[in-house]
């Protein structure tokens, strides 16, 4: 995007420049550029954007507000575009001076975590949770759609994680009383926790 002569490319070979490397299969959304004003300007999967305006969404309004906010993840939100649920990641656009110039976004489907958990044996009452280190649960399986986009920061998990970016306890879970094994780790430097409860009957 900071390359000088990209407005200069035609839209076919721009495309290329930007989204060569971005395969259908690691972001099977969009990756999108937005602007200041929160237009979309340019999209992977298409050479003419939709005109939905995203100023308003939490993911543009963190980065408008912040430099140094690094890579976004959002709650569970629906798209404007296809009307999918999804988890949406993003990071700042700047200018040379500093000031803000829009954002870069992704996102993941709430399918694909979904079919992530659902592969994974926990046996009866067992559970996996991907939560923001704010609390906010991105997903759980078995899915619960109450419990998505809730927020959990009262759960023993957050005390232990004050202690530790990993580690185990067991403690009743605040979702459904259920008595766990719960084992949890960072997700590398991410603002994410992944959290793995197994009954203890």
């Amino acid at each position: 995007l900071r390359l000088p002569a990209l407005d200069r490319l035609s839209p076919e070979m721009r495309q290329l420049v930007l989204f060569d490397r971005a395969s259908s299969e690691r972001f099977p959304t969009s990756v999108l550029v937005v602007d200041a004003s929160g237009q979309i300007t340019y999209d992977s999967k298409t050479l003419t954007p939709s005109k939905q305006n995203l100023s308003d969404r939490e993911h543009f309004q963190v980065h408008m507000k912040s430099e140094s906010a690094g890579l976004f993840i959002s709650r569970p939100l629906v798209s404007r575009l296809n009307s999918r649920p999804l988890v949406a990641f993003s990071r700042r656009l700047s200018h040379p001076d500093g000031s803000f110039a829009g954002i870069v976004l992704s996102a993941m489907l709430q399918d694909y975590f979904q079919e992530m958990f659902k592969d994974s044996s926990l046996g009866p009452d067992g559970s996996v949770t991907l939560v923001r280190t704010d609390g906010a649960v991105l997903m759980r399986w078995p899915y619960r759609e109450d419990i998505i986009n809730s927020n959990i920061k009262r759960a023993e998990l957050f005390n232990q994680f004050q202690r530790a970016s990993s580690g185990h306890f067991q403690s009743k879970a605040v979702t459904d009383g259920v008595e766990r094994l719960f084992v949890y780790a960072q997700v590398g430097d991410l603002p994410l926790i992944v959290v793995v409860g197994q009954s203890l009957d």
